[in-house]
């Protein structure tokens, strides 16, 4: 009995050891398949982390060309619209130079003229290259709109005053009368504000072949009569005929 006691409980030992080597081996098998698991999961965030990484690279170059081309098409209009403006009126100096009809004084009435505006159309051409130029600014995203006090009224005058000649050669009067508020102070970047006008009335004089051509600042309440106008609010913009 005694004998039997002893082989019985050595298997029975037996049994619990494989039991126990069995556990521990599953065991094992599961905690390597969860680390084998992790690491791939690990790889494949890392992969889809560069795959975002680069998406957004290649995303801020191609952004930063559309930027940059952008920038130099708008360079390139603004350019040729400031040296149309020098060739109109190198035109029409020519032409009143050849004229018989028109006397010394009045000649030299209309150069005097001539350079003031051509005076303005370099002080403008300047002041944008100055400001659309500079494409780091735009790309660091350190671009800032100014916030200056100054008269609409006078920078509609200006913007007016540049496009003269080109409309004179065209034949197409133009004329700018001061709204009757008098003076128009207005708080925002003057350089931005004034790029936007000459476009306006440059685009005029371009696609307007007879008429007239009348840019304006109106009260917003004049146009608007039901707007919620809590401000003073004016709109600015340039009447032709096509």
């Amino acid at each position: 009995m005694l004998l039997r006691q002893c082989v019985d409980e050595r298997y029975r030992l037996r049994d619990e050891i494989t039991a126990r080597i069995s556990s521990l081996a599953e065991s094992q098998d599961l905690t390597t398949k969860t680390l084998q698991e992790s690491i791939e999961g690990d790889v494949s965030i890392m992969q889809d982390a560069w795959a975002e990484h680069k998406r957004l690279e290649d995303a801020e170059k191609s952004s930063f060309e559309k930027a940059q081309a952008l920038v130099s098409a708008q360079v390139f209009h603004e350019v040729r619209n400031a040296l149309s403006s020098v060739i109109a009126m190198s035109e029409l100096t020519s032409q009143l130079r050849d004229d018989p009809t028109v006397t010394p004084s009045d000649l030299v009435s209309s150069v005097n003229k001539m350079l003031d505006q051509n005076e303005e159309v370099v002080d403008y051409s300047l002041t944008m290259l100055n400001n659309i130029l500079d494409i780091n600014k735009i790309r660091t995203g350190e671009f800032q709109i100014s916030k200056d006090v100054f008269d609409l009224t006078d920078l509609m005058q200006r913007a007016t005053k540049m496009q003269m000649a080109k409309a004179e050669s065209k034949g197409v009067p133009m004329r700018f009368e001061a709204p009757k508020m008098g003076k128009c102070l207005v708080r925002t970047d003057r350089d931005i504000i004034m790029r936007i006008i000459t476009n306006f009335i440059s685009n005029a004089v371009k696609f307007t072949s007879c008429g007239a051509i009348q840019p304006f600042i109106l009260p917003l309440e004049d146009i608007l009569p039901n707007a919620n106008n809590t401000e003073r609010r004016v709109a600015v913009g340039v009447a032709d005929s096509k």
